[in-house]
């Protein structure tokens, strides 16, 4: 047996012997699992690695379509376009450490603005959908976090890959910012 930390490990079975003791606060509902049972390939510090990837990739993929258009007419080169991407996947991995309704909606928006204003910049996007990106990032961030809320009242998504998004509510910040993006783009002059 070993003592990580708090938790005690035993190598010959491969199994954690105490539970985690964020109890269900650590996204699972089961509490003697470690990041997604995939211990070689990942390493979860918060208990909440899978968060992160979702809002990572929801951040970089709403850039990506956001400034598909301008990089396939040459408007802008790859590395602007590589940019944004960047950009889009950074301020989703922001966003997924945000839970809850306010701080949804105001993360949503504000880096919604920040990935639009990267457009506006760079892309050549126009300053109305700047502001169409801060005000649909910041309803999408509160209407997030509120189904969110709700959602993780009533359903926990069981043991597996997925078991960590138990919590749904840290989901907000996250979705919003991709809205507010793909919003500015939409709607843009």
């Amino acid at each position: 047996m070993l003592l990580f930390g708090v938790r005690n490990y035993d190598p010959e079975t491969g199994r954690w012997l105490s539970k985690d003791p964020l109890l269900f606060g650590g996204r699972d509902t089961n509490l003697y699992r470690y990041c997604g049972d995939d211990p070689i390939n990942a390493i979860d510090p918060t208990g909440t690695w899978l968060l992160q990837v979702a809002g990572l990739v929801l951040g970089a993929a709403s850039q990506a379509i956001a400034n598909y258009d301008a990089y396939s007419s040459g408007k802008i080169g790859l590395d602007t376009y590589l940019g944004g991407i960047a950009v889009g996947a950074g301020t989703g991995l922001i966003a997924s450490f945000v839970p809850g309704i306010i701080g949804g909606a105001a993360a949503g928006g504000f880096l919604a603005g920040v990935n639009t204003g990267y457009n506006v910049l760079y892309a050549g996007a126009s300053e109305k959908s700047w502001k169409n990106a801060v005000l649909f990032g910041a309803l999408g961030g509160g209407l997030g976090g509120a189904l969110g809320k709700l959602g993780g009242m009533f359903i926990r998504i069981p043991a597996g890959l997925f078991g960590e998004l138990g919590t749904l509510q840290s989901c907000g910040a996250a979705t919003g910012n991709a809205i507010g993006t793909l919003a500015g783009w939409l709607f843009d002059d």
